[in-house]
């Protein structure tokens, strides 16, 4: 198929499949990086963290942040949300090993 067939056949100008391309490119550069990037924090030891029964979603974010476990709050909330974990918070005392 030529550029102009493709275009014809999702009636789409060229200015608006550049930006259609564009933007599945940025999408799934997202989730490479979220996904696929490493999560290495420079602790030599690992951390420990407690949750208490009812704690919010965002002060578990808040607390891996704080100690360093995660590099950025958007990229892990991102992922979770899109797992559906952000629903599925276990109380108790966790030992992060890096």
């Amino acid at each position: 198929m030529s550029g102009k067939s493709v275009s014809k056949f999702f009636n789409l100008s060229k200015n608006e499949l550049y930006f259609v391309v564009t933007f599945f490119i940025f999408v799934i550069s997202l989730f490479a990086l979220t996904y696929y990037t490493p999560n290495y924090y420079s602790q030599k030891e690992p951390v420990l963290i407690d949750i208490t029964k009812g704690e919010t979603f965002n002060n578990v974010i808040e607390k891996l942040y704080e100690k360093k476990v995660i590099p950025g709050k958007r990229a892990f909330k991102f992922a979770a949300v899109i797992l559906g974990a952000e629903k599925d918070i276990k109380a108790g005392r966790y030992e992060i090993p890096n």
